[in-house]
């Protein structure tokens, strides 16, 4: 009985690396990107790149464990949700109110340390940012 639990779960597992997710990126303008007029803030760029593009851009660049489920489809639905909350791929779009309101809960978000999440930063040191970083990233979204 055991092994058949045992081989039940190991096809179910195999099963289920057939659905894959979808990686795909919508055609969109680079120059409505947040960086696309961006100019003489090397360490804002790089911090931001480096800790929130992932997830909050189409610049998604997917680690390997994206290609195994059950974790690919945590993750493209992470990705999905951080989009929609905010895209850096999409900032000229927004009108003037929304680009304020989301700086503002950036500021908020960053200084509370709610982003990047905990889950993200264990598979991504280089997004663990120094209370320094957070505090510059924030005076960024700040002003």
């Amino acid at each position: 009985m055991k092994k058949k639990i045992i081989l039940g779960i190991i096809l179910l597992f195999s099963a289920i690396q057939f659905i894959g997710i979808d990686k795909s990126v919508p055609e969109y303008d680079p120059a409505d990107n947040y960086l696309a007029d961006f100019s003489g803030e090397d360490q804002i760029q790089t911090l931001l790149v480096q800790a929130c593009f992932d997830c909050h851009s189409y610049e998604t660049d997917y680690p390997w464990y994206a290609n195994v489920a059950p974790v690919s489809w945590w993750l493209q639905s992470h990705v999905r949700n951080a989009r929609r909350s905010l895209n850096f791929s999409d900032w000229q779009n927004y009108s003037d109110e929304k680009k304020s309101h989301k700086k503002d809960e950036c500021v908020e978000y960053i200084k509370k340390a709610w982003m990047p999440p905990a889950s993200y930063k264990l598979a991504h040191p280089e997004a663990r940012l120094t209370d320094e970083e957070r505090a510059v990233l924030a005076a960024h979204f700040d002003r």
